[in-house]
Order: structure tokens, then C-alpha cells, then sequence
């Protein structure tokens, strides 16, 4: 079963990673449509579908390849990888994400409204990454061996991962509209409030191990360094030249 859970999760991450490649081309192919040969503009219409403007495309393509990051970051926790490692590639996905939001922002000028469904996961996705990676890097500093205790990082940073998560589940419970995609918002309120309570678990442990060290609690968190792994796949048209006609 993890061998199958693995291949799976390798073969999600390629598929996501060249479903980025494949926007970025669909984006460099709408950009050449909308200039001719000396660069100059070319009207195509007002009236298209909100893929064919380019940074639609290159929006929904910053969107597959942070999934993709995520799918690695999953898949090292799964594996046992080293919290200090799942931390930094969780950071990879959170950055990641970001850079979608921004995308998508500046494409809302080719569309009447953004799609309210991407927006909302966005926003769910930036939060569980962050929190992920904050609760991966607490760990990390708990287990750490010969040096002074840091309890008192491992707590600030679990009591910002509590602030934000919280955060981000009354965000969708409040401003997700039940008709925006209701399965995915489930189920980004499901992993939420995994996440939440992953998080209460640990800032419990973090709140009672520094009552006993009497550590110092930094008022800003560590900051935790993103470690990117998943690349777009250049696309490649492998469509077949029509065959000849038969004599």
C-alpha cells in the first residue's frame, strides 16, 4: 500500500508539473497571437474564454506547479523525512502559493471577477503550507541534540501558526460561498481543521515544556527558509503529423 501511495504521489506531482509547462506554453502561444511579426498589437476581441488571455494561463499555471510543491512536501513527511527539510519544502509550497495569488491578481484586469473559488483555496492552501512548515520547524527544534534548549522558538512559532490557521478556517467559514466549488471547500475546512488540531497538540506540548525551561520567547518567530523542488516540465506537442493521403 505506501508503494502504491508513493507512486502515486510521484505520478500527481509530474502530472501537476507539466500542467504548469503546458500553461506557460498555452500563455507564450496567446502572446504571439495578440502581436504580429514586428510586435506590434493585435485585437483578438473582447469576447474569449478567461484561458485564452495570458495571464489567465500563466495564473492557473503558477497554481499546478505550488500543488506540485505540495505533493513533494507530503510526500517527504510521509516518507520520514527530517522535520527541518518537510519545514523548508512546506515554506517552498507557501512562497509558491503566494506568487499564485499574485498571478492571479493581475490577471483579474483580463476578467469581470476572479474565479471565487481559486481565490478561497488559495487563500486555504496559504495557510495550511505556513502552518505546516511552522509546526515541521518546531519540531525540528525540539529534537535538536547538544545545544541550549529553544522551546522558546518553537513556541513563538506555534503560537503564530494557532493565530494564522484560526485565522484562515473563520476566512472560509465566513467568506466561502457554499456554491464556490462546496466539495473543495470541505474538504479545505477538513484539512484545516486537521491542521488546527495538529496545532493545539504541539503548542500544548511547546507551552508546557517552556514552563519548565523558562525559555526566552522571541516576540517574531524564526523565519523558516523555502527550499523549492518542483520545476515546469517544458511542453512538448507530441501531436502526430496528419498522415498522407492514400493514392
Amino acid at each position: 500500500a505506501s508503494e502504491r501511495a508513493a507512486a502515486a504521489e510521484k505520478e500527481g506531482a509530474l502530472l501537476l508539473r507539466r500542467a504548469a509547462g503546458a500553461w506557460e506554453a498555452a500563455a507564450t502561444a496567446v502572446d504571439a497571437a495578440e502581436s504580429d511579426e514586428t510586435g506590434e498589437p493585435i485585437a483578438m476581441g473582447a469576447e474569449r474564454p478567461a484561458e485564452l488571455y495570458a495571464p489567465v494561463c500563466r495564473a492557473l499555471g503558477a497554481v499546478a506547479l505550488a500543488d506540485a510543491q505540495t505533493a513533494v512536501a507530503c510526500s517527504a513527511e510521509r516518507r520520514g523525512t527530517s522535520d527541518a527539510l518537510v519545514a523548508k519544502l512546506y515554506r517552498g509550497s507557501r512562497d509558491l502559493y503566494d506568487a499564485a495569488s499574485e498571478a492571479l491578481r493581475a490577471a483579474t484586469s483580463c476578467l469581470e471577477t476572479a474565479p471565487a473559488a481559486l481565490l478561497h483555496y488559495l487563500r486555504a492552501a496559504q495557510a495550511l503550507s505556513g502552518a505546516r512548515s511552522r509546526r515541521r520547524m518546531a519540531m525540528a527544534l525540539l529534537a535538536e541534540e547538544g545545544t541550549a534548549p529553544k522551546t522558546g522558538e518553537a513556541l513563538s512559532l506555534m503560537r503564530k501558526s494557532e493565530a494564522k490557521v484560526e485565522a484562515a478556517a473563520e476566512d472560509l467559514r465566513a467568506n466561502c460561498p457554499s456554491s464556490a466549488a462546496s466539495a473543495g471547500s470541505a474538504r479545505w475546512s477538513a484539512a484545516l481543521t486537521a491542521e488546527r488540531a495538529a496545532v493545539a497538540r504541539l503548542l500544548e506540548h511547546c507551552e508546557r515544556e517552556n514552563s519548565i525551561m523558562l525559555c526566552a520567547v522571541p516576540p517574531q518567530p524564526l523565519a523558516v527558509d523555502a527550499k523549492v523542488l518542483a520545476r515546469a516540465v517544458a511542453y512538448e506537442d507530441s501531436e502526430e503529423p496528419d498522415p498522407p493521403p492514400r493514392p
